[in-house]
């Protein structure tokens, strides 16, 4: 038997042990996959919840000092009382937000509480969206990240 032969008939232990690293971490993540699959929906309303008691908690009812939240506001009532289209900074949310100043007139809380619906349902759109497009585990995480993180939440109560 040449030296080459002898090499090949041997087994390689640190490729035996990738391996089964590598299929113990494919395995872990299939188990946590078929978990979300199986209480999907159970998980999404709990994260749901938690996103929309969150926005709630950190829920500030004043105009913000950044000028932001006074200058749609303003161009959503100039929109309804005045017809002048919002050209400046993106037209699309005064033109939501005037239907809020419509129905509720100049309250701040309702307002920013549109805001949260929107939110609520970007939430809920971005699982509509990815359920069955992607691994639960991937979207529970995306979803996750989205009902937690503090940055998500500052604007989930700001009008803009």
């Amino acid at each position: 038997m040449s030296k080459k032969e002898k090499n090949q008939s041997k087994p390689n232990p640190t490729a035996k042990n990738a391996g089964s690293t590598s299929s113990s971490k494919s395995e872990l993540f299939d188990r946590l996959n078929a978990w979300f699959e199986k209480h999907d929906k159970k998980v999404f309303y709990v994260l749901l919840f938690l996103s929309t008691l969150f926005s709630f908690i950190l829920f500030d009812a004043k105009v913000s000092d950044g000028g932001d939240d006074s200058s749609y506001i303003e161009r959503a009532w100039s929109l309804l009382n005045e017809g002048k289209f919002p050209y400046f900074q993106g037209p699309g949310y005064p033109i939501f937000l005037s239907l809020v100043v419509k129905l509720f007139g100049l309250n701040v809380i309702a307002l920013k509480m549109f805001s949260v619906l929107c939110h609520f349902g970007f939430v809920w759109f971005t699982y509509k969206a990815f359920v069955k497009r992607i691994p639960y585990t991937v979207l529970f995480a995306l979803i996750s990240f989205i009902a937690f993180n503090h940055f998500m939440q500052y604007y989930a109560s700001q009008t803009f």
